[in-house]
C-alpha cells in the first residue's frame, strides 16, 4: 500500500504540475513566490521516482519573466 500512496501522489503531482506549467506559459508570466513553489513540487516529483516528461515545460516556466504580486 505504500507503493501505491507514493505512485497516486507521484501521479497527482505530475497532473498539478503540468496544469500549472500550461496555465503560467498561457500567461507569459509567473509569480516569484508561486514559481518556487512549482519547483519544489517538481524535486518531490522527481524524488517520487518521476520521469523527465515535465522537465521541458519547467524549462520554459523558469524562463517566463517573473513578477510579485504582493501589495
Amino acid at each position: 500500500t505504500v507503493n501505491l500512496l507514493k505512485d497516486a501522489l507521484r501521479q497527482s503531482l505530475k497532473s498539478n504540475i503540468r496544469q500549472l506549467c500550461r496555465k503560467y506559459i498561457d500567461d507569459g508570466s509567473i509569480d516569484f513566490d508561486e514559481r518556487g513553489d512549482l519547483i519544489d513540487m517538481h524535486e518531490i516529483y522527481h524524488k517520487l521516482g518521476g520521469n523527465g516528461h515535465l522537465d521541458a515545460d519547467m524549462r520554459t516556466v523558469n524562463n517566463l519573466p517573473v513578477h510579485n504580486n504582493k501589495q
